[in-house]
């Protein structure tokens, strides 16, 4: 018909599958990044000079107080520069204590709100120190020297059970912290370079690991916190009641699932809690960690 103009639509150059699949693709980045938000935090520079020092004068107390005979075994294994040692040294509630104690506990109330999470809650809310450790980790060996950060070993994934929120002080440059959290499309990453000053934070039952360093002393303290006991024979070890309440904050935690069914007696219960443990994380790796292997069994 005269007078009537065909409407014309603009043709791509590109074929349409592709541009749906870019679109797919960069929804889903941003999904995981927004889901890795969550898993980790980091205070930059909230750890001041002076705490440092005398974090770093605790650190070497304790590495002094340890028996003779250990800290020769620990002089050879680090000449022998084999990577997947690492030193743990216990740090007693009497060298964490007092006012150093108290701003402690004040960085991690604030780290804890500033992830968002209120695992310990706010203020003066009751709050403890489950354990405290010194970490030093050895640098890869000189094999290893030219390799990129990506293709460098990795610990083992750990979770540290019960504990509500882990607060790591990096007191040497270098170390890289990777957390996960697992969900049915797989497990979430979150990477954290440790630099001195800053205050790292995660939950304790979501798996972490470490990745080799390349300087030769990597040291990092490790204080793990969660609320006092509610009943008074609770000497904060483990107990199935733990995990139950640690479930009710985070019912999403495939690794809590897992930790209940651990406790069960009965093989029906076990049995339930493995079920919910492998909705939760369907694709876990069963490869690295103890976790995956658990589930792969």
């Amino acid at each position: 018909m005269a007078g009537l103009v065909r409407p014309r639509f603009y043709r791509s150059p590109l074929p349409l599958c592709w541009l749906l699949n870019v679109v797919r693709v960069a929804r889903a980045t941003a999904a995981a990044e927004t889901a890795s938000r969550g898993i980790g935090a980091v205070l930059p520079a909230a750890v001041s000079e002076k705490l440092l020092e005398r974090l770093r004068g605790l650190a070497s107390k304790a590495e002094a107080a340890l028996p003779e005979e250990v800290r020769e075994e620990r002089q050879q294994t680090g000449l022998a520069r084999s990577w997947g040692e690492h030193f743990q040294t216990p740090l007693s509630r009497e060298l964490l204590g007092g006012d150093l104690g108290e701003e402690l506990r004040a960085l991690i109330l604030r780290a804890d709100s500033q992830a968002g999470w209120s695992l310990l809650g706010t203020g003066r809310a009751p709050v403890e120190l489950r354990r405290g450790e010194l970490r030093e980790y050895l640098a890869v060996g000189e094999h290893d020297a030219g390799a990129s950060p990506a293709e460098l070993p990795h610990l083992a994934w750990q979770d540290l059970g019960t504990t509500h929120a882990v607060l790591a002080v990096p007191l040497d440059e270098g170390l890289e912290i990777e957390v996960r959290r697992h969900s049915a499309s797989g497990a979430t990453p979150w990477t954290s370079k440790c630099r001195m000053g800053d205050a790292i934070i995660w939950r304790g039952w979501d798996e972490h690991r470490v990745a080799a360093p390349r300087a030769d002393r990597q040291r990092l303290l490790l204080l793990e916190w969660w609320p006092p006991a509610t009943k008074p024979r609770d000497d904060g070890a483990e107990s199935e009641a733990r995990v139950a309440e640690a479930l009710k904050i985070d019912p999403e935690s495939a690794v809590l699932a897992l930790h209940m069914a651990f406790w069960q007696s009965k093989p029906e219960e076990a049995r339930a809690h493995f079920k919910r443990a492998l909705e939760l994380a369907p694709v876990w790796d069963v490869v690295a960690g103890e976790n995956g292997g658990s589930l792969a069994q």
